[in-house]
């Protein structure tokens, strides 16, 4: 079965053409009748069948993902070159060196200012591990601090009548508490551990006499019998000790940044850049994973700035962009297959698939069109990045369709008509709709035809699709 491309404009591209019975090769009928009129001579055609892909199509250029022209930042004379016509590259790869003492003077001296910049940092700034352990030890003194500074503040805060009744109050009601569980564990103290019941009695009991023993030093604390002088005396001590060792860390913090002045260290890190900056200006290094397109220069060159040095792309990653017109753009999803033939790569086929589609319209001479970038499948030969590339974009599924010869196809005030000739000769009327032209054939939109069947080509027809053979359409 051959397949036939159709996009939104009714127009249709066969791709092959699959025909049952040969339409080649036209026949002569028997006597035959048209209404029960007789006739005789009658030279027929055969209706075929296709298959039909709804598309569009556009063109545009392969262009690569990633593609730059790398110039010289500086003059000089070439000193190696590492790369040629065709290299693959890794990013950061150094492609080409200028000699040291041919460039000018200034970037002769970014050598020896980058080092000392580099030498006026390192003694400025103390080490990123010495100044993150003294900042972690006042964290940790400034917690212990705060600590000691909460027990010196509870055990100093005198207790109201109403705080001290409230707790005997606690206390009683958890010593009632404590009681009634003991009694219920005391009954089962002497069954085995083990024992179920035992257990849940005595965790009742441990969990009640817990809370009492607690209630009975907060009673206490407030009545200012659980605290001694001396107990007062060390917690003040703790605290005194603690902010010593706070104000030791943070003076080991402002002495390790004493040195470090902001605008001394800014200015250093500026030196620092700038060299940098200058002496890349030595090599050409390359900016992304790629393929050397061209090489335009050679050991010994004198080059100056701006001169183009090296052509690279990276034709792993190849993308065709195309503009479509706003009659066609709503067909065309994000996804939709494509197929592509180069002017450059004749007899070729490639395979792609529409990855974006820019929501923004642009004036195209007069008309509307939206930017579709088409992704290319991977290939195993690299295309040649600005040809021109033919797109079809496929917008529907492949569907069956039948054609009729174009000299087959008649009109009258009714319509457009074919004679079917039936076995017995006669010649039998149908009504049908034709769509787009391929040479002798037309499709068939609708209509009561047959794969198969046999159809008068009247020696006199004329339609619009004769006309447009005639006329080179």
């Amino acid at each position: 079965m051959s397949k036939l491309k159709i996009n939104y404009k009714t127009f249709f591209v066969v791709l092959a053409l699959v025909v049952v019975a040969t339409t080649a090769g036209c026949s002569v009928a028997g006597a035959g009748r048209v209404n029960g009129t007789p006739g005789a001579g009658i030279e027929t055609g055969t209706v075929a069948a296709i298959t039909i892909i709804d598309n569009v199509e556009a063109t545009g250029n392969v262009q690569a993902e990633q593609a730059a022209q790398l110039t010289w930042k500086t003059s000089g004379t070439v000193e190696k070159v590492n790369a040629e016509n065709g290299d693959a590259v890794k990013t950061n790869d150094i492609l080409a060196t200028l000699q040291l003492t041919s460039v000018p003077g200034n970037v002769l001296s970014a050598q020896a200012d980058l080092i000392n910049a580099q030498k006026t940092l390192e003694d400025l700034n103390p080490t990123a591990l010495a100044l993150s352990q003294a900042m972690q030890k006042i964290a940790a003194a400034q917690d212990d601090v705060n600590t000691k500074q909460d027990r010196v503040d509870n055990l100093g805060t005198p207790a109201t009548q109403s705080d001290i009744d409230q707790a005997e109050a606690v206390m009683l009601l958890n010593k009632i508490a404590m009681d009634k569980a003991w009694d219920r564990f005391k009954d089962w103290q002497s069954r085995p551990e083990s024992n179920q019941i035992r257990a849940t009695f005595y965790n009742r009991w441990a969990d009640a006499q817990q809370k009492y023993d607690q209630s009975v030093r907060r009673y206490n604390n407030l009545l200012g019998q659980g605290v001694s002088p001396t107990d007062r005396a060390l917690a003040a001590a703790d605290l005194e000790l603690a902010k010593a060792t706070l104000a030791d860390a943070q003076k080991n913090l402002t002495d390790l940044q004493a040195g470090a002045d902001a605008q001394d260290v800014a200015a250093a890190q500026a030196r620092i850049t700038a060299a940098q900056a200058t002496l890349s200006s030595l090599s050409i290094t390359a900016p992304f994973d790629g393929e050397i397109l061209t090489s335009y220069v050679q050991p010994g060159d004198v080059v100056n700035t701006g001169d183009k040095a090296f052509a690279l792309a990276d034709r792993n990653q190849l993308h065709v962009n195309t503009l479509i017109d706003e009659s066609d753009i709503h067909n065309v999803q994000v996804g939709n297959k494509a197929e592509l033939t180069l002017d450059a790569a004749p007899g070729q086929t490639y395979t792609g698939s529409v990855a974006y589609i820019d929501p923004l319209g642009q004036t195209v001479t007069g008309g509307v069109k939206y930017e579709v970038r088409i992704d290319l499948d991977p290939i195993n030969q690299p295309l040649l990045l600005g040809a021109t590339a033919d797109v079809t974009i496929q917008t529907g599924q492949p569907r069956q369709a039948l054609t009729a010869p174009v000299r087959a196809i008649q009109t009258d005030d009714k319509g457009e008509f074919v004679n079917v000739v039936l076995p017995d000769g006669t010649l039998k009327r149908v009504d049908i709709t034709t769509g787009a032209l391929k040479g002798d054939q037309v499709v068939i939109l609708s209509g009561d035809l047959q794969l198969s069947d046999k159809v008068e080509l009247p020696a006199n027809s004329s339609n619009m699709f004769q006309q447009m053979q005639q006329g080179g359409g």
